[in-house]
C-alpha cells in the first residue's frame, strides 16, 4: 500500500463528497460496500457519495470491470443520482 495522509492531531469527523461522473457510453455501477447497496449510472449522469469520515476510518475503491466499482466507506454513507451539471 502507497503512503497515506494522515492528521494525527484531528479527532474530530470531516464531511466528504465525492462525485462519481460517468464519461463512458455504457452504465457504470456503482456498489457501496458493506452493504452492497448498487446503483447504476447511465452515461452522462453523476453520482454524489457523501459521508463523514474521522482520522481513523478509510475509503477504498475496488474496480471490477471496466464498468463497475465498489466503494468502501464508513457507515451512514448516502449515495445520490444526478444529471450532468446539476
Amino acid at each position: 500500500m502507497g503512503p497515506c495522509l494522515h492528521r494525527g492531531d484531528d479527532t474530530g469527523k470531516h464531511r466528504v463528497k465525492i462525485p462519481i461522473r460517468n464519461k463512458s457510453d455504457q452504465s457504470l455501477g456503482i456498489m457501496l460496500e458493506p452493504w452492497t447497496d448498487t446503483v447504476e449510472i447511465a452515461p452522462g449522469q453523476e453520482a454524489e457519495v457523501s459521508f463523514e469520515i474521522g482520522a481513523d476510518d478509510e475509503i477504498v475503491l475496488d474496480f471490477g470491470s471496466e464498468n463497475f466499482l465498489s466503494l468502501w466507506v464508513p457507515a451512514g454513507a448516502t449515495i445520490k443520482i444526478c444529471s450532468e451539471g446539476h
